[in-house]
């Protein structure tokens, strides 16, 4: 996989990344008891997803004009492997996150109905 193509998976999991702590932030201000730790969660989200961004924008202007780059293709790969591995957690994250979303509309319909 070339810069330009990790260079802009990078940007788009960093935007994915962002999207995913909102969702957390949201669903910190439903739940009193666990606010704190997923708000810590959401933080940590969003700064490596910020990093990821950057990353991505810094690769994609690294690889251009003249061919030459400051990343080297094993750089690269495990630019790539590490990237992998934190939109397999984010997916992970968002899925526990619309999951517990769910619950508490299910939980507050009920609520409602009494």
């Amino acid at each position: 996989m070339d810069g330009v193509s990790i260079a802009a998976s990078l940007v788009g999991l960093g935007t994915a990344g962002c999207q995913i702590a909102i969702k957390l932030y949201t669903l910190a201000s439903q739940i009193s008891t666990a606010s704190q730790r997923i708000t810590a969660v959401s933080n940590d989200i969003s700064l490596t997803a910020g990093v990821l961004k950057e990353l991505g924008e810094f690769i994609a202007r690294d690889t251009g004009h003249d061919g030459t780059a400051i990343f080297s293709q094993s750089g690269l790969e495990t630019t790539k492997s590490s990237a992998a591995v934190c939109e397999s957690i984010f997916n992970e994250i968002e899925g526990a996150a619309k999951e517990a979303s769910e619950q508490l509309r299910t939980r507050e319909k009920t609520r409602d109905r009494f």
